[in-house]
Formats: structure tokens, sequence, C-alpha cells
């Protein structure tokens, strides 16, 4: 079967669709990845077939217009809606790309950022799955990663639901409609992008239930698979001998990195990590990664080392703890290598994450910013290495984490999934002798 996995995230998205990726096609499957440009090395390098995304989301806050967005705090869904005429070029380009990986497959699998696929799916008559690494699809059990509500009411939960995706939906509305007017795709009836809510249509979700257990609304095809993990050696992301020798050269360090965040935001927070640091006297390890920092505008003594990249799976059982933004990916290398969290959530599902370790004791709360400042992270930093307060909650949480086997029951899935969609299209074959897929989601959720 040929299938093309879509993502239009950063490094949190793209390694666990490689992983993901790579396993399928040790079943036999041909394996496409779409994904943006600047992780084509690294699809190459797991074996699988690129299609590039020219643009990211991220782009639109390169813009002047975006990255006013950051610096006055103006809503960013305001500004999506707004339909600057800075930001339409950015989602049309993500828009044709995805038309473009998605033509000639058998089956689509996409993330949160690829959500056109939804549609392009659709109206190519393709089946398709959504590959989730936050929990996304409608239920009473808890409101929206999108919201932060300070109470815990079923109705009110599902109403989150309801304009989180009426949100997202409107942010590519217009793009998809562009598409379908220059492809000369009828109009068909009204489509909820957010398929994956309906209880019919099949959710792979890439996190552990020890972490967020699955909700009794969601139904048998939303599958909680447990983390998918990227394995295999990535060659930008190889220790080099300074960061060996460094480790080698005292106590565990704390890490410090924000992945892929990139705003004003990062640099006032990590300098407050290391100035918390350096008054706990305790090392660190900064991971620059994408967020454009130099030395220059960093706080650094001779117990700091900055290094670019570096791979979680390596470093993380090697420092004694993590002050982090709170994506998925990093939570979850944390949490297998047992090391404890200190999140800073900048936005999305960072805040979720951050609840859900300080609720499964394994972690501090997480630090907002109206509360963050040197003295609160250094409170916590107390807290995790010194005091040692999460460490045995943690080290259970880990080793449930770790005996998962999260590839292997997403592979199955995936197969019981695909089988269903194959006996749905023999049954709907028509009088002609041809095939039209049935929709997973035959009705609007």
């Amino acid at each position: 079967m040929k299938v093309t996995i879509l993502t239009v995230g950063t490094r949190g998205d793209v390694q666990p669709c490689l992983a993901f990726g790579q396993a399928l096609q040790t079943q036999g499957h041909e394996v496409n990845m779409a994904a943006p440009l600047d992780y084509e090395k690294m699809v190459d390098e797991s074996g699988l077939r690129f299609f590039p995304i020219r643009q990211q989301l991220r782009d639109i806050y390169r813009q002047k217009t975006g990255s006013q967005c950051l610096t006055e705090r103006i809503n960013p869904l305001h500004f999506l809606f707004g339909r600057n005429k800075k930001v339409r070029p950015i989602l049309d380009c993500i828009v044709s790309d995805l038309v473009s990986a998605c033509t000639g497959s058998d089956i689509i699998l996409y993330t949160i950022l690829a959500m056109p696929a939804s549609f392009i799916a659709n109206d190519l008559g393709l089946p398709s799955m959504a590959l989730c690494f936050q929990p996304l699809s409608r239920t009473q059990t808890f409101p929206s990663i999108f919201f932060h509500p300070q109470v815990n009411i079923r109705f009110l939960n599902i109403a989150s639901h309801f304009l989180a995706e009426k949100a997202i939906r409107l942010v590519f509305q217009g793009s998809i409609t562009r598409w379908r007017k220059k492809s000369r795709i009828p109009k068909t009836t009204r489509q909820h992008i957010h398929k994956y809510s309906h209880r019919e249509y099949p959710v792979l979700n890439a996190f552990s239930a020890h972490i967020v257990p699955k909700p009794s609304d969601w139904g048998k095809r939303k599958h909680i698979t447990g983390f998918w993990f990227l394995d295999s050696a990535i060659s930008s992301c190889k220790p080099s001998g300074e960061l060996i020798k460094f480790l080698e050269n005292g106590e565990p360090p704390v890490c410090i990195s924000f992945g892929s965040m990139n705003d004003i935001r990062v640099k006032k927070r990590v300098n407050m990590g290391l100035q918390a640091l350096q008054k706990t006297g305790k090392r660190a390890v900064l991971i620059a990664g994408k967020s454009g920092l130099q030395k220059q505008d960093l706080i650094i003594s001779d117990n700091i080392l900055v290094v670019d990249e570096v791979s979680h799976k390596w470093l993380f059982p090697r420092v004694s703890a993590i002050i982090h933004h709170g994506g998925a990916g990093t939570v979850a290398a944390a949490i297998r290598a047992g090391i404890a969290s200190i999140i800073i959530p900048f936005f999305f599902d960072q805040k979720f994450w951050g609840n859900r370790l300080f609720a499964l004791g394994v972690g501090p709360q997480p630090i907002h910013e109206k509360k963050l400042s040197v003295e609160t992270i250094a409170k916590a930093i107390t807290a995790v290495v010194e005091e040692r307060k999460y460490n045995l909650k943690l080290q259970n949480l880990s080793v449930k984490v770790n005996n998962e086997k999260g590839l292997e029951c997403a592979v199955k899935a995936f197969e019981l999934e695909t089988s269903r969609s194959i006996t749905q299209k023999r049954e709907t074959k028509s009088k002609d002798g041809t095939t039209k897929f049935r929709k997973f989601s035959r009705a609007n959720s």
C-alpha cells in the first residue's frame, strides 16, 4: 500500500512521523513523507521518500505583522482570521504542496497542522487517518487543549472542543476553497475538517495512556498506542567530543531546551533559566536548536555549555532535569529517560502537558508567564534536583512508558483500520464496475 504521511510541524512532529513511517515500511508498505524543507535530510536518512512543504506556519511569524502578534500580544487566531495579505500566500502554498504529496497515494495520514489533508483526501476519494500527538478528539472528560479553564464541567468541555475545531477550520477554509475552485472541484456538502471527533473516524493517538487515559466517550476507533520514538541515528544529532568531555567532568547538568520555539520570548526565558542555575550552583547544557540564539545573547559561564542539536535519547539519561517548553516530543523523551521536567509553556498543548505531569505527581507546576522569574525557576530546580521530590513516581511512570510498544501498537491499529476501509471499499463498488471509497466519516460530527 502506498502511504503518504503529511506534517507541517517542527521536529517534535516530524520525528515520530518518521518513526511510524519506518515501522510501516518494514511491514512492506511504500511510505512517502511530506514535511517542511528543513527536514529533507532527516527524511532521506530515515529511508522514506521526501515531498517538500515549501512554507511553514511559523513563517507567518517571520513577517512584520506576524511578529507583532508576539510583541503586542495580539491573539494569533484573530490575526489569522484577518485574512492578512501576507498570510494567505503561505497557507495557499501549504495546501498546494499537500495536494501534490497526496496525489497517487492509497491512504493519507496527517497531523494537526496538516489538517487540510482531511479535505484533500475526501475530494480525491482517498481514505485517511489522523495522527495526534496530543488528545484532540472531542470528549466530555476534559476541555480542549487550546483552553485552560479553571473548572472541569462536562458540557463546557464539549463546547471548548467545538470552539477549537471551528477556529482551526477557519484558518484553512479560504485556502481550501481557493484550491477547489482552481481545480474545478464541485462544491460538496459541508464537511467538518475535524473528522477525528466522529466516533467512526480512525485516529492514532501517539501518546501514553498512563499519562492521558482514554476517555470513555472516544469509541473503539480512537487508538492510544503509546509514544513513537525515532531511535535510528540522525547525523545532525550526534554528540560532539566537547559535550562528552563536559558531561564527564562534573555532576549531571540540567538541560535547557525550548525546541523549535523561536519567538522573542525565548531569549528572556533562556537567560532566566541560566541565572536560576547559577543561583542554585548547577551546571547546564543549553540546546540552542532553531531558537536563533547566539552566545553573545546569553548569560553564560564555564559551567554552561551551548550545543546546536543533540539526540534527546542520548543526552537525557545523562542530565539531572530539563527546563523546556512542554512540547509533546520533549515531554515523552524526558519521561522515557526518567528525568523531571520544569515546563515554561508558550502556547498550544504545552500547558496541557505541564498540567498533566503535575497532576500525576511527576513534576512541578508549569511556570506560566505571570509567575515567571529567576526565583520561581530556581525553586523548581531545587525541588527537582536536590530534594528529588518527584523521583519515585517519575521512575514508576518511566518504567511503564518504556514497557509500551507504541510503534508496534500503532502498526497493528493501522492494519486494522485499513482492512476496514478495504472492506468498505468492496461494499460500495458501483454498478459500472468502478469503485468509490466510502468515507470513514459518513456524517458530520
